[in-house]
């Protein structure tokens, strides 16, 4: 749990960035999302981070009851026993869980950036940057990398933004950097393809530059 913490600082640091810039909440109710399901209007249980819809265990005997809305979701691996499952919505999903699992789907199109594993902040980047792409869907995100230390950010200085775009019919993502990389910034990257029946497919680690873009082979 705590790798996962430290594998998903791109993603929760970028998501902070655009919460500072342009005012959209990061961790959110359902409700926010999905204002037409009067199910989803009524759970406090649940949240959504970025994309990515957590129900945490909170029982006593590690069972939990999960939402998902409309549309097609994966389970996301967030211990190594967890095996990726897909579900369509609207529905309800029980279960236990592991004492080190935290239970997380992400829907058809969400784009994760995802760092190696890592013990420290300092030890960013640590190789390349793997983009998990949950298939079936069109996606995009921003990831947002600066200096890690000022607030040089505020004034729009120090920052890379790089626009990652999916197309899921073409197997292929996108992307285009604005901004010059800060020291610490990451220099590759991978895709991984999240598809149905816990397949995955893999591309090569390709060079970020100012810009490009990667196909997954099937």
């Amino acid at each position: 749990a705590l790798e996962m913490r430290y594998q998903l600082l791109p993603y929760h640091y970028s998501l902070a960035h655009r919460m500072f810039s342009e005012g959209r909440m990061w961790i959110r109710p359902l409700a926010a999302a999905f204002a037409g399901d009067a199910v989803a209007a009524t759970l406090a249980s649940q949240f959504l981070d970025g994309d990515l819809l957590v129900a945490p265990v909170l029982r006593e005997d590690s069972s939990f009851s999960a939402y998902l809305p409309a549309g097609t979701w994966f389970r996301v691996a967030t211990a190594a026993h967890v095996k990726q499952t897909t579900v369509v919505g609207p529905t309800w999903v029980n279960g236990t869980a592991a004492e080190d699992e935290v239970p997380v789907w992400a829907p058809a199109g969400a784009v994760v950036p995802f760092a190696p594993v890592l013990q420290h902040t300092g030890a960013l980047p640590g190789g390349p940057l793997e983009i998990l792409v949950y298939g079936g869907a069109d996606g995009a995100f921003v990831l947002v990398e600066d200096d890690g230390e000022t607030t040089a950010y505020a004034s729009g200085q120090g920052v890379r933004r790089t626009s990652l775009a999916w197309d899921d019919g073409a197997a292929t993502l996108t992307w285009t950097c604005k901004g010059a990389a800060a020291a610490g910034a990451f220099t590759q990257l991978s895709v991984t393809l999240a598809l149905a029946g816990g397949v995955e497919r893999k591309s090569a680690v390709v060079e970020i530059g100012d810009g490009g873009k990667v196909v997954v082979p099937p």
